[in-house]
């Protein structure tokens, strides 16, 4: 009686346990997908990045070149 009841309960635990262990697999494998997303996305961030800082530099390239042309124009405009 007792050996049977032993016998059950280690042949449920051995059924738990393998089902933990699958889960446990299940998961490394949803971290490590989760893990490859993440280093995609910061890969893509920081391009986004760099494409944002070289628009800027052009962007502040374009606004000093139209202000000397202003410049240009009211000197121009006051000679006249």
């Amino acid at each position: 009686m007792l050996l049977d009841r032993l016998r059950k309960e280690n042949e449920a635990l051995e059924k738990e346990n393998a089902q933990l262990k699958k889960q446990s697999a299940n998961f490394v494998i949803r971290i490590n997908v989760l893990e490859q997303e993440l280093d995609n996305k910061q890969a893509d961030w920081a391009e986004r990045e760099k494409n944002r800082a070289v628009q800027s530099e052009q962007l502040k390239k374009q606004i000093d070149s139209h202000i000397q042309e202003i410049d240009r124009c009211i000197e121009w405009l006051q000679n006249e």
